[in-house]
């Protein structure tokens, strides 16, 4: 297929692709779209960057013009994920006013997203925990689905979501078509394609550990206390905008500041903020506003930033997998890119799975072990015990705000009325027994 004509969409599609700037469809676009439109389930596996959000898309939004009773449902393991395959589809559904969007995940206004599905929205795309959230609370029917769409269908099952999705499949007609995209399909992607899905197509656009074109890989072997200074000097050397992947909350929280103190101009972003910190550490990093972005894996999925120069692996991931999303957020859009792993002595065997995945073979998931802390930062010393002095004035106070004193006049009172009979009743015993 050399251009989107071929496919058969209407005049308004072909009008929104042109404004997107779209000319010519991907590989991915070119097997998925015309397998879609024939209404096929499919299993499709692809690189990151590849176009595939606009491959299942497109033939998303051409179905539902056509009836006007379909909806489609869209799952995505994570926010970001979630957030980027949305605005997709809002440029994709923007020449039909009938078609709306909503977006469901953790972190907004579950009043806010069950107002907009009151108003009976087409396009329902979330990530499964707040989707099953809205389908107990009856704020979401999903009888009415023609399309159901999982997207990065390997990042749903490592995080352990297959509860979840077993749930909101239970929710859909058992007649639809299916849709399920990943950059990787193991084994367990697989046995859940054939227990939900009838006679999917099998589509592999390239290797589905391949490493994108582009991409220039350097690794460098560093003791685990060495880490940050030659984290500095790449900073300091390679110059751009830089992402870096640790594997903790904490070893982010840590870095970011370290990196701040040492004058470089870093964000963190990890699963411990609020979705709106994270929207606007993204946006900032998009629009440049900053060099250099600390994050978790979570931003190793769905971070669609063409200005991506070099991502680096900190710490290295813990599944091989993520290694290949992880270098995938730099050379997109035809550019090139450099992706740099630090491998300390606790990482050896991680690095030994990222290199049999990356020759085509199976790899056993590891426990996290003691590779999950490997690399251990400084933490601030504990507080410092109150003196007595701190805990009486912090004990009055809080009895103050609770209103305490008054508690404790009445109680004393009462103790008080209490002690005086008991008194009286000691001396009257006292001159009966005189007598």
């Amino acid at each position: 297929m050399n251009n989107f004509e071929q496919f058969g969409f209407s005049g308004v599609l072909l009008n929104t692709i042109k404004n997107m700037g779209f000319v010519t469809p991907t590989p991915v676009q070119a097997a998925v779209i015309p397998q879609a439109l024939e209404g096929r389930d499919i299993l499709a596996s692809a690189q990151t960057g590849s176009g595939k959000t606009c491959a299942f898309a497109l033939p998303v939004i051409e179905v539902l013009s056509k009836e006007s009773a379909a909806r489609a449902l869209v799952v995505a393991p994570t926010r970001e994920l979630a957030q980027q395959v949305y605005k997709v589809f809002a440029q994709c559904a923007a020449g039909f006013p009938d078609i709306t969007c909503v977006f469901l995940v953790g972190g907004l206004s579950v009043s806010e997203q069950a107002k907009k599905l009151a108003c009976a929205p087409r396009v329902v795309i979330g990530t499964p925990g707040r989707i099953n959230d809205h389908i107990n609370r009856g704020n979401l029917e999903l009888s009415g689905v023609k399309i159901a769409v999982w997207d990065e269908a390997d990042r749903m099952l490592e995080i352990g979501f297959m509860h979840q999705i077993e749930k909101i499949i239970s929710h859909l007609p058992s007649k639809k078509q299916t849709l399920m995209f990943s950059a990787t399909l193991p084994k367990r992607i697989l046995q859940l394609a054939g227990k939900y899905m009838v006679n999917p197509v099998r589509i592999a656009v390239d290797p589905e550990n391949a490493v994108a074109q582009g991409i220039k890989e350097e690794f460098f072997r560093v003791p685990r206390e060495q880490k940050f200074e030659k984290l500095k000097n790449i900073l300091k050397t390679k110059g751009g905008s830089t992402l870096v992947f640790a594997r903790t909350h904490g070893n982010v929280d840590w870095m970011t500041k370290a990196l701040q103190k040492e004058g470089f101009n870093a964000r963190a972003i990890h699963g411990g903020f609020t979705q709106a910190k994270r929207s606007r550490a993204i946006r900032e990093f998009r629009e440049e506003k900053f060099d250099v972005l600390v994050a978790t894996d979570i931003a190793a999925r769905g971070l669609d930033i063409t200005h991506i120069a070099i991502v680096i692996n900190y710490d290295l991931p813990l599944h091989p997998e993520d290694y290949v999303h992880r270098i995938g957020r730099t050379a997109r859009a035809a550019r090139a890119g450099l992706a740099i792993s630090f491998i300390s002595d606790g990482e050896k065997e991680l690095w030994e799975d990222i290199e049999q995945f990356l020759k085509g073979k199976d790899v056993p998931q590891r426990p996290a072990g003691a590779a999950h802390h490997a690399h251990k930062e400084p933490r601030p010393a504990p507080r410092a015990e109150k003196t007595f002095a701190e805990k009486r004035r912090g004990h009055r106070q809080e009895e103050h705000k609770r209103g305490g004193k008054k508690f404790k006049r009445a109680k004393n009172f009462k103790l008080k009325g209490r002690e005086s009979v008991k008194n009286k009743s000691k001396k009257f015993n006292s001159k009966f027994f005189r007598r």
